[in-house]
């Protein structure tokens, strides 16, 4: 058989849709099963796509989650429901390619049946990403919960299970690699962004804006870019979250209330516009295996403000700034330089913007396909 036929599954957004078109435009795509309210379909035959429903409503449910711990168990309630339910669909595959936490029952499942597996991850080795947040939270004073452990441990069976790994960022390979996961069973591809969606606009007034995106949490560093910003003391300057906050920072929010404008989940047009009326864009995370809305917003004219532990391919004091995690101080101190040299800040945004047309979706779906011809490929020659 040429082309092999891949059943995706994810139970969140993430980059699923991206994937799932890589794969119907390499004629490999049999099913798109997902789980996630917001998940775009468009362009895949209504045939190929499985919309779970009651795991994507408990997903749902779990954004409104009262405490870190209720949250990890919805989202372990919902994403085991997936994974178990995806196992009906095996018999299209001779791909299994799933998002990780998503896919144990399942892969075990497919592995049973001689169909090859790959597991997809898009954040730091997990002992290493929680290690770092269970950190964050005894920082806080908030008690990590437990049931992240059991996270930990099924993601790493699905390591086990899986013949290969697909990572979106060095940042992510390095740490598997430095975790001593063989560099064969990885796949290497970049993310990317829509050139459509994301361009370069007008800025109509003159306030220092900073604009963060995603969700507000302590591992994305939203209380450091707030005591950073604060520390900047800037005149005229403004800070912009977009997004929904998790239990976590709640706490911070109120603390830092008043010195900062927050706007929930926006669609992407809306968000394009927040973009254009910015200044700068910051992520401080304390792990974020690639960050998409860093590409977006630099699409969009804006230099950025990220740390060494965020995996989108930007390079300091050339596209903005890149900072060791946890450091407010360094934080202040991008903000103004920023601020007092705007032809430095022009610089950075030029660069930033030039830099991020080549990581384009389209480049993405390319290397998701030669990925996939790699492993049949050597699948086949192992059989011969």
């Amino acid at each position: 058989m040429s082309r092999p036929r891949v059943v995706i599954s994810s139970a969140g957004v993430f980059h699923a849709h991206p994937l799932a078109l890589a794969a119907l435009e390499g004629d490999h795509l049999a099913k798109f099963i997902y789980a996630a309210i917001g998940t775009r379909t468009d362009g895949i035959p209504a045939d190929k796509v499985i919309h779970q429903r009651l795991p994507a409503a408990i997903n749902f449910a779990a954004q409104y989650a009262s405490s870190p711990t209720i949250l990890a168990q919805a989202y372990r309630l919902g994403d085991g429901l997936h994974d178990r339910l995806s196992s009906r669909y095996l018999h299209h595959a001779d791909i299994f390619h799933f998002f990780n936490h998503q896919g144990l029952v399942a892969a075990e499942a497919a592995k049973s049946r001689g169909i090859l597996t790959i597991c997809e991850r898009s954040s730091a080795y997990p002992t290493e990403q929680h290690e770092l947040i269970a950190t964050e939270y005894a920082n806080h004073g908030q008690e990590y919960p437990t049931v992240y452990k059991e996270l930990v441990a099924r993601h790493l069976a699905e390591y086990d299970v899986s013949d290969y790994i697909m990572v979106c960022s060095g940042y992510v390979e390095r740490s598997f690699l430095s975790a001593g996961v063989p560099k064969e069973k990885l796949l290497r591809t970049t993310l990317g962004f829509d050139p459509t969606r994301f361009q370069r606009g007008e800025k109509t007034d003159n306030v220092f804006r900073v604009v963060a995106a995603g969700i507000l949490c302590l591992r994305k560093g939203t209380h450091y870019l707030l005591e950073g910003f604060k520390r900047a003391n800037i005149p005229n300057s403004e800070l912009l979250f977009v997004g929904d906050p998790q239990p976590d920072i709640l706490p911070t929010l109120e603390k830092y209330s008043g010195m900062f404008k927050h706007k929930r989940f926006v669609p992407q047009k809306e968000l394009q516009d927040y973009y254009h009326q910015s200044s700068v864009f910051a992520l401080p995370s304390i792990d974020e295996g690639f960050g998409m809305v860093i590409l977006e917003a630099a699409a969009c004219g804006l230099p950025v403000i990220i740390t060494e532990n965020v995996g989108a391919p930007f390079e300091d004091k050339k596209h903005g700034f890149v900072l060791p995690i946890r450091d407010p101080d360094a934080i202040a101190e991008a903000l103004t330089q920023l601020y007092e040299n705007p032809d430095l800040r022009q610089q950075y945004a030029d660069q930033a913007y030039e830099h991020a047309q080549q990581f384009t979706w389209a480049r993405y779906r390319q290397e998701v396909r030669e990925a996939y011809r790699l492993v049949w490929d050597a699948d086949k020659r192992s059989a011969a």
